[in-house]
């Protein structure tokens, strides 16, 4: 999953926005040794944004992605994506891995609180208590409705995860 972050921070830091992540814009390759490594597919939908690293840059555009990997700004404005919206699109995908799970329970609960504040994310560790709290942590960042109280960068996000499996 760090290998995901590089990437997409790697992306980002070249004013690169995926706008697509989910599960199935995941591939495997498998290198000369028969080990598989991730890589982000897809980028159909990826925009240029115009200020490289900041939190505030968004595009207007296509409507984009699947409604479960989608932020609250996304579902609202369906052709905006930022680098703080596939911020929280790779936590839905970890919450996923972690969980088995998608980061919400269902599609008519996603259009009831479509509008509101937030939106509910159930905490990881109500499903699988065997989670770190640090990795846990990680992962409900990233899921945070409101774009500024996620990690202001994937790469940000990539030191936070490594720091949470290492300790």
């Amino acid at each position: 999953l760090l290998l995901l972050l590089e990437g997409l921070a790697y992306a980002h830091e070249r004013g690169i926005c995926h706008g697509d992540l989910k599960p199935t814009n995941i591939l495997l390759q498998k290198n000369e040794q028969g080990k598989y490594h991730p890589k982000i597919g897809d980028f159909g939908v990826a925009r240029k944004f115009t200020a490289s690293n900041s939190s505030d840059a968004s595009l207007w555009g296509i409507p984009t992605g699947s409604w479960f990997c989608k932020p609250r700004e996304q579902l609202i404005n369906d052709g905006t994506i930022s680098p703080l919206s596939d911020v929280w699109r790779m936590g839905a995908i970890l919450y996923q891995c972690l969980t088995g799970q998608l980061p919400r329970s269902n599609n008519a609960e996603l259009v009831s609180n479509k509008f509101s504040q937030q939106i509910p994310v159930l905490p990881i560790r109500e499903l699988m208590p065997s989670i770190p709290a640090t990795i846990e942590s990680v992962v409900m960042t990233s899921l945070q409705t409101n774009p500024a109280d996620r990690f202001q960068s994937s790469r940000a996000m990539y030191h936070a995860l490594k720091n949470a499996i290492i300790h």
